[in-house]
């Protein structure tokens, strides 16, 4: 099980351990936080940057978003959810980083990310912090059955080098 301080270690941003806070409290001592009997108006504040994966058809290779609050809509400029994650990452991000997070949900691990995306046209050269918190769910304690995570953009005027880290 995650700690509190695990997780302070990673990030300093309030918003993440708040997000961490509620999850870790409806963990009940268990390994994994059970997606389906979450109450995210429990926490509303946070809820425009919350989303959830829906793994229970990975092995057909068919993960979607299965829940994603106005925040995480806006980055992409539409609705995601009930979309498959291919449908929306653009090739190299999924690459990247689905790869990552499956390889995390195979070893049953929370995941902690923080990395730039860099944003150009003809009217604006900007980088973009994506900061996120995983944690794996499950109904029975044994298979992954979703992931719920809290991601936050920033704009960034210099470089950061990415982090990517299973715990």
């Amino acid at each position: 099980m995650a700690t509190l301080e695990e997780i302070k270690q990673l990030t300093t941003n309030k918003d993440h351990i708040a997000f961490a806070e509620f999850i870790l409290a409806n963990m009940h001592e268990l390994d994994f936080p059970d997606y389906q009997k979450l109450d995210l108006m429990q926490v509303p504040h946070l809820v425009r940057n919350i989303w959830a994966v829906d793994f229970r058809n990975i092995e057909s290779n068919d993960v979607s978003m299965h829940f994603s609050g106005t925040a995480i809509d806006a980055h992409y400029e539409r609705n995601i959810t009930g979309k498959s994650l291919r449908s929306f990452y653009p090739e190299e991000d999924y690459k990247r980083n689905i790869s990552f997070y499956y390889d995390a949900i195979s070893h049953k691990k929370k995941v902690y990310s923080k990395r730039i995306i860099h944003f150009s046209d003809d009217y604006i050269n900007k980088q973009k912090v994506v900061e996120s918190l995983f944690f794996p769910c499950s109904n029975n304690q044994t298979d992954i059955n979703f992931g719920i995570g809290y991601t936050y953009y920033s704009f960034l005027d210099h470089t950061i080098k990415d982090q990517l880290v299973k715990f």
